[in-house]
């Protein structure tokens, strides 16, 4: 059996990557009851008229596509007493673009702003206009001025690359003609760490988004693979090999010091810091099976996130809500689950997302949203999920895609 994960080739393939290079070298708990979620009247998006759009055709087009993808309004078609109204007015001037935005509360309190850009083409102006109403409305960061990193594999070798929330503006990021896999953000977008397997050797890669640069994090003997970056950007979290065993081990970014985290029996894999960037919640098979586990980072104790016994691979802990999102799997097939960790005895609770396998989740900027695959009918697909709903809208689609992660772009908050 092979356990799908996130931020690795796949559960064994850790285990046996980890053995072939010991062999080459030498040597709070959660209750398990789950909560299929529903639509509910409560957790409705508000209504959103759109009753006026002074743009060209193209914009208009992107404006309302972006409103409707951003799932955090249902648009409708005609004004209604409950409803917000939305006005847009677009200019080009010599200085540069400008985007009116004026917005008509249900309560008939009405907000204006106007986004000013130079040298912006109307996608970047409507996607920072749209995250600007989320964050005047709900006061949460909006996931439409952001990029997602991903995997994407060809004859025979793995390169990374990124596009926007809907999938547009696809760029190729790693050019190594190797395998280049996990991907994985810092903070504000700023960096990427992601892992290099490249003429038998294993390397956690830093780059600097800014700058276009790269530098080796890691290349110590053996693994080095699952890098994630720290909150305030300071250190990396990874999985490294060490006398037969693979543990948790963080970095300093600034002294390259290394620090060790768990010393267990079992691989332990997949980290992800919390908002606070005090723990590190993680995948291990202490237990047989893949389940997951939190630590301190200056304690070796970690527990058991949950007691379920099914598999649990693949967490990423949201820096906003406070929430961990992961694969469980269940009847046979991967679903995405969610802990709210601001409770002391979080549910987990499995999205209601419907056929098929549902791996590799990564939250949106906005705390509420996720980005995942979707193996389905020999499809696969990068689809956008709502974890309040469980609705979800495919972002991309092919084959050999696979590992995204959802990051801000540098600059945004």
């Amino acid at each position: 059996m092979v356990y799908r994960q996130k931020r690795c080739f796949g559960f064994m393939a850790i285990v046996l990557t980890a053995l072939i290079f010991t062999l080459t070298i030498g040597t709070q708990q959660a209750s398990a009851v789950d909560v299929v979620v529903r639509k509910q009247a409560a957790d409705a998006n508000p209504p959103l008229y759109i009753s006026s759009l002074d743009m060209s055709t193209r914009g208009k087009k992107l404006m309302q596509s972006t409103l409707h993808r951003c799932g955090w309004f249902d648009i409708v078609s005609s004004s209604q007493e409950d409803a917000f109204s939305l006005r847009a007015l677009s200019k080009e001037t010599a200085s540069g673009k400008t985007l009116k935005i004026r917005l008509k509360t249900a309560g008939n309190k009405t907000f204006s702003f106007t986004i000013r850009a130079k040298g912006v083409d109307n996608r970047k102006l409507v996607y920072r206009a749209v995250d600007t109403v989320i964050k005047k409305v709900f006061n949460k960061p909006g996931p439409c001025e952001s990029r997602i990193a991903y995997v994407k594999a060809q004859n025979g070798r793995k390169e990374i690359k990124t596009c926007n929330f809907d999938g547009s503006e696809v760029r190729q990021l790693t050019y190594n003609r190797s395998i280049s896999t996990e991907p994985s953000w810092g903070r504000n977008g700023q960096y990427l760490a992601y892992t290099l397997y490249d003429r038998n050797k294993m390397k956690t890669v830093l780059v600097n988004m800014g700058h276009d640069r790269q530098r080796i994090v890691s290349a110590s003997p053996g693994l080095n693979s699952g890098p994630a970056i720290s909150p305030g950007g300071d250190y990396v979290a990874l999985s490294m090999s060490r006398k037969g065993s693979v543990d948790l081990f963080v970095k300093s970014l600034e002294n390259n010091q290394i620090y060790r985290v768990t010393s267990g029996s079992g691989v332990e894999s997949s980290p992800v810091w919390s908002p606070g960037g005090d723990r590190l919640c993680f995948v291990s098979d202490r237990a047989g099976r893949p389940h997951l586990y939190i630590t301190k980072v200056n304690n070796r104790e970690a527990d058991r996130l949950t007691g379920d016994s099914a598999e649990e691979v693949s967490p990423d802990w949201s820096e906003l809500s406070n929430k961990i999102v992961f694969s469980t799997r269940q009847g046979g097939r991967y679903k995405i689950a969610v802990l709210d960790m601001t409770k002391k005895n979080p549910e987990k609770r499995i999205l209601n997302t419907g056929t098929g396998d549902w791996e590799s989740p990564s939250w949106s900027p906005d705390g509420r949203h996720i980005v995942c695959t979707r193996s389905h009918g020999g499809q696969k697909k990068l689809f956008m999920v709502d974890t309040i709903s469980g609705k979800g809208v495919p972002i991309l689609q092919g084959a050999d895609i696979s590992l995204p992660d959802w990051g801000m772009i540098p600059g945004n908050p």
